[in-house]
């Protein structure tokens, strides 16, 4: 009777998740392409060590040198900034180096291979030590995913570096008896951790309950009602909303207020955290651009300060209960 390996079971799994959260539209492009490596790495696995397809294990640690990379970026454009090639063209550099180790340095792909998982699952996490402080500079299009879910995507590249050190040691003092078992287990259970954690990060979280239990805030920089008031002139008389980069730090700034202050005025006081109050006001201007037979969908989305359609597709369901082109049908049907 055939068996289906652990790891092309894996593979299957992310598959069939990655396709659903595609359709919905719930996932963001890099993040995408990471779960989708996940799941042909997943694939490689099973074909080198199942399949006997021995041709895949030149690929197989030049593909898994990419992963790190391509989920690290994906975790910045989704809950930091925009990526710039000037800036982020250095993330290259990884799987480029794991290339070149595989052709030239074999022996020492099990030292870049388990520090690229390292360097960048401790990257996640430094990046997000301030714990809620962290969403501070998060782009605003997001709607305020989980740092505990960031936490998990950083943590599960760490224990892949040591699935991959735990292998080498094997070699080295064991003639590499655990080795496939351990690999086949290892690679498999992690590969499948970081695809579901990338999924997670990608789809809407509910609002935390925390948020609307917030403490009354500091009447030194006004009441709740002021604050919200301010907060509204801000929005509809210098559209704010339409920069795709605006952060909460930066909108706290323009109201000279602290971060903490006008965040917890906005959980008081709506019942929503400040991403879907933000994207609340970009839909509303999506809406009347929509009503414009001239205005496609796609020049809706960019004027109104979203950058990627999943998110703008997801918000806009949200606020309006409907698709942007079910809405503007509705619409057209109205006037």
């Amino acid at each position: 009777m055939p068996v289906l390996p652990l790891s092309l079971f894996v593979a299957l799994i992310l598959l069939y998740l990655l396709a659903r959260a595609h359709i919905r539209g719930e996932i963001p492009p890099l993040m995408r392409a990471g779960i989708g490596l996940c799941a042909l790495q997943a694939i490689i696995i099973a074909g080198n060590q199942h399949y006997h397809l021995t041709w895949l294990g030149a690929v197989q640690p030049v593909t898994a040198g990419a992963i790190p990379a391509l989920l690290f970026t994906g975790f910045l454009s989704a809950a930091r900034r925009r990526l710039s090639w000037g800036r982020d063209s250095w993330h290259f550099a990884g799987p480029a180096l794991t290339f070149f180790t595989a052709v030239f340095a074999t022996p020492a792909l099990d030292i870049v291979i388990p520090f690229l998982f390292l360097s960048y699952g401790s990257a996640i996490l430094i990046i997000l030590k301030d714990g809620p402080d962290a969403a501070l500079q998060e782009r605003l299009e997001e709607v305020g995913i989980s740092i505990r879910v960031w936490r998990l995507l950083g943590t599960f590249l760490i224990l892949s570096a040591f699935g991959d050190m735990l292998i080498a040691l094997d070699y080295l003092y064991g003639q590499g008896h655990y080795a496939p078992l351990i690999h086949a287990f290892s690679n498999s259970l992690t590969l499948l951790a970081l695809g579901l954690a990338g999924l997670s990060a990608s789809t809407r979280p509910v609002l935390e309950t925390s948020a609307l239990t917030t403490p009354a805030g500091d009447e030194r920089h006004g009441t709740d009602e002021e604050i919200i008031t301010r907060l509204e002139k801000l929005m509809e008389s210098g559209q704010v909303y339409q920069n795709p980069d605006l952060t909460l730090a930066q909108l706290a700034r323009k109201l000279t207020l602290p971060v903490k202050a006008l965040s917890g005025a906005i959980n008081r006081q709506t019942g929503m955290n400040v991403s879907q109050f933000v994207n609340g006001y970009r839909i509303k201007a999506a809406c009347r651009l929509l009503e414009q037979p001239e205005t496609n969908v796609t020049e809706a989305m960019l004027a109104s300060g979203f950058q990627t359609k999943s998110n703008f597709n997801r918000e806009f369901k949200r606020v309006t209960g409907k698709s942007p082109s079910a809405w503007r049908a509705v619409s057209n049907t109205i006037s």
